[in-house]
């Protein structure tokens, strides 16, 4: 994974902007920030550079709203996920609307036949539900694929996940990325580990429900057993057993309509492929992958009046400096109009 400090442009520029806020910890951001805008973009007026300022600090205000938006829509039962797919299609507008409308409905496409295939898969060759009371295998290994792609389509690439549905004795179950994975999805961890051992599958990874994985890797030290198809940077959901089960319970009473929405997608995917069409993944690494971690990290090694500046301010919750230097080194770094939904992303990072 990319470390922030990696980014060494941006880190630089951001550690400037923090240690000028450290001095100046409490007076409004509207008094100092102008002036270290100024310093790392010289050649801008003055009055551009104060009318910028403004507009970034009205932003984090905006971006407040945002996130009181965002506690409420959760507080009501609902999923960050299906928040971010209604408030921030307005928010596209630094992107070009071609892209932003492919991008949106690339995902709603293939959600849509993520819940074609699911429902396609769950009938019986006379068309009917099938009633195999271990149907929660064969919608395991369509949940991991499906959400694999899903995933995929959020941080804009093509999700390459099949389910091959082999029958044959010790056969791969999945394919995606180039590597082949074999689900297991026994009641029990000793049910899963004993289904494992009656078969041979070297170069496949074990996928088990997530609650089994430590005791079915301690029984295979030399396999590699996960809960997700894929990795660390792109990978399907986790599903346990419980989950699974239950999933089976709808579909056999009938219940085959969409599965999967856009609460099926993790909100760090949707904001790297909205980063990614605009050419700024790492810098929306740093900004909404990192949050609190990254101010910190970039400053851990500051003057220790620095620190505690930036502690006390996250501590106390009186860090509108702190996001206003941080959305304005990405301004800076940007020169263009898009930091916008990246003071957004600060907010609920550092959230």
């Amino acid at each position: 994974m990319e470390t922030f400090k990696d980014q060494k442009g941006f880190s630089e520029i951001l550690s400037s902007f923090i240690r000028t806020y450290s001095m100046n910890a409490h007076a409004p951001a509207s008094e100092w920030l102008p002036d270290e805008m100024q310093r790392h973009l010289p050649d801008v007026p003055k009055e551009e550079l104060e009318a910028q300022a403004s507009e970034l600090i009205q932003d984090i205000n905006t971006a407040q709203e945002k996130k009181d938006s965002l506690d409420k829509h959760i507080a009501s039962g609902g999923r960050s996920e299906q928040w971010f797919h209604e408030n921030m299609k307005a928010g596209l507008s630094f992107m070009n609307v071609k892209d932003a409308e492919n991008y949106l409905r690339n995902i709603d496409d293939v959600i849509t036949d993520a819940n074609n295939s699911f429902a396609k898969a769950m009938l019986t060759k006379e068309g009917k539900i099938d009633q195999n009371q271990n149907l929660d295998g064969i919608i395991a290994e369509h949940h991991h694929a499906d959400t694999y792609n899903i995933n995929a389509a959020a941080q804009g690439k093509k999700g390459d996940a099949k389910v091959l549905g082999s029958n044959a004795k010790d056969s791969v179950d999945i394919t995606a990325g180039q590597q082949n994975y074999q689900l297991k999805y026994g009641k029990t961890a000793k049910d899963t580990i004993a289904m494992l051992k009656k078969g041979n599958y070297d170069g496949q990874t074990i996928i088990v429900p997530k609650e089994q994985v430590e005791e079915v890797q301690k029984a295979f030290p030399d396999k590699k057993v996960q809960a997700c198809v894929g990795n660390e940077k792109l990978h399907s959901n986790e599903l346990t057993k419980d989950q699974a089960k239950q999933l089976q319970e709808d579909v056999q009473n009938g219940n085959l309509d969409k599965v999967y929405d856009w609460d099926s997608i993790r909100l760090k995917d949707l904001t790297y492929g909205i980063a990614k069409k605009i050419g700024k993944a790492g810098i929306m690494g740093a900004a909404s992958g990192f949050g609190v971690e990254a101010i910190k990290q970039i400053t851990s090694d500051e003057d220790p009046d620095i620190s505690k500046a930036v502690k006390e301010g996250l501590r106390s919750g009186a860090d509108q400096g702190i996001k206003a230097a941080a959305a304005a080194a990405i301004k800076v770094i940007t020169l263009n109009s898009i930091h916008r939904i990246f003071t957004i992303m600060i907010l609920l990072a550092f959230s």
